[in-house]
């Protein structure tokens, strides 16, 4: 059951100290968080898709055995539909779905195979156009990691997938890009747009994990980010780092020119995670990552994390920032990092991400932005379920700049997390408390 909370006041520092004071608040305006059907029966630690078409919606989530995926589907504002049921089969399990709209036509993509650990048994990377194709097969014999992501412009799809193509290098993935004009039925050949240790020293180990995609209006201008792990084994004591990385290729004729990639987390960060991406009308590229503050406890349990945003405007970089607010701190269960989701439309900006700044159970916080990310507004509770983990944010914006978000809620039952299902909720960001015009402290 859903418990409603009052506004909470998170003070990040003294106005002193150059940094902001944050309030978060309701989200009044909101629906109510309502439970997708079947919604329990997601996998654990896997997250939804969410996608907008015209005027519907849809998530899609791996089953609780990952025999198959679930799909259902919201028109206006009716009520979610009961799932499908999409991929698997045959002692196949299938998960990682990605899912997209192009108009009211809806396509998905997923990860199937045996099963998705340990990552040296192979798995295919499928595609289907729901409701009029059968899956197909976009590439076969992969390994590690693979999880798709994609996206639809004027131009045709694209997918792009982290993987290795033999089982003893599952651990070194590169990155994938595949594309598939609208007018034809099946994909072009894959190609590795970087390899693992592409952008790392010579000597040191990389592997892609976590990319993301978006597109020019036009479709004719790609834009990726991903998260690069390099293991600096040239140094005395070998140690770990995590950045987040850009690239932009050029669709000519079905053909992708892609340009140098450039990192996008700031040097002194040294843990920069799963980052997401999106573009503005201007073809102005807006990134977003997750900061961990690592102490004794390493990676897998950070002292503290940040959500931070930067844009990429005319080439030039603008400074990253903190826009989460006070410290931001998860539970040691997977995920151990703050995921978060970005939603673009117009100059209207909006983010979501999972953590708590009091007490021990993640809830599922949004900040939006009026104009890009110049300024932001106050940072909302959108789960609002303080006894429950409230983690895995999705979040859309329509063509009416209403926003949507989806989440997973889990009860934790002594140190073991169990899916209580996924929940959906919807309003206009405009909704706050008040709009606050506050100064925030750049990482350079």
């Amino acid at each position: 059951m859903k418990s409603r909370l009052g506004a909470v006041i998170i003070v990040c520092s003294l106005a002193l100290a150059g940094v902001m004071v944050v309030e978060a608040a309701e989200w009044l305006g909101a629906s109510a968080a309502v439970p997708l059907p079947r919604g329990a029966e997601i996998r654990s630690e896997q997250q939804p898709a969410l996608a907008l078409g015209a005027g519907e919606m849809a998530v899609v989530w791996a089953s609780e055995d990952a025999t198959r995926l679930l799909l259902s589907q919201k028109a206006g504002d009716g009520d979610w539909s009961s799932p499908l049921t999409l991929g698997g089969g045959d002692g196949e399990m299938a998960w990682n779905p990605a899912a997209v709209y192009s108009d009211s036509q809806m396509f998905v993509a997923w990860t199937e195979g045996v099963a998705p650990v340990p990552g040296t048994l192979a798995r295919r990377v499928m595609q289907q156009d729901v409701g009029i194709a059968p899956a197909q097969v976009v590439m076969s014999n992969t390994f590690g990691d693979v999880v798709p992501e994609l996206a639809v412009g004027p131009k045709g799809m694209h997918l792009i997938f982290p993987a290795a193509t033999q089982s003893q290098n599952w651990t070194k993935a590169d990155l994938y890009h595949v594309y598939r004009p609208l007018e034809q039925s099946t994909w072009l050949s894959p190609e590795i747009v970087i390899t693992h240790s592409q952008v790392v020293p010579a000597g040191d180990v990389g592997i892609v994990w976590y990319p993301k995609i978006a597109l020019s209006a036009d479709g004719s201008t790609i834009h990726t980010v991903w998260e690069q792990k390099q293991t600096h084994v040239a140094a005395a004591n070998s140690y770990i780092t995590h950045t987040v990385w850009y690239i932009s290729g050029l669709l000519q004729s079905g053909n992708v020119s892609w340009a140098t990639p450039h990192q996008i987390s700031p040097l002194d960060q040294q843990y920069a995670l799963r980052p997401n991406v999106a573009v503005g009308p201007n073809d102005d590229v807006y990134v977003i990552w997750s900061e961990a503050i690592i102490g004794s406890a390493g990676v897998t349990d950070p002292d503290a994390q940040y959500i931070n945003y930067r844009r990429l405007v005319n080439g030039q970089l603008s400074d990253a920032v903190r826009i989460s607010g006070s410290p931001l701190l998860v539970n040691d269960n997977f995920p151990t990092v703050s995921e978060s989701s970005m939603g673009l439309y117009g100059n209207r900006l909006c983010v979501a991400w999972h953590g708590f700044y009091t007490g021990e159970k993640e809830e599922t916080w949004m900040r939006c932005s009026p104009d890009a990310g110049v300024t932001w507004q106050s940072v909302l509770n959108v789960s609002e379920s303080s006894e429950l983990l409230s983690i895995f944010p999705q979040l859309a914006i329509d063509v009416m700049g209403r926003v949507h978000v989806v989440w997973v809620e889990y009860d934790l039952i002594i140190s073991q997390a169990l899916p209580n299902g996924i929940f959906y909720r919807a309003g206009m960001p405009e909704m706050y408390f008040a709009l606050l015009p506050v100064v925030m402290k750049g990482a350079h």
